[in-house]
């Protein structure tokens, strides 16, 4: 469990981030 939770906030991360710079 703790690694999939580790690879999903991998995931999401770059994403979330990416989404918040093209907003910007």
């Amino acid at each position: 469990m703790e690694q999939t939770s580790e690879v999903q906030i991998s995931v999401i991360m770059p994403v979330y981030n990416a989404r918040d710079y093209v907003e910007q």
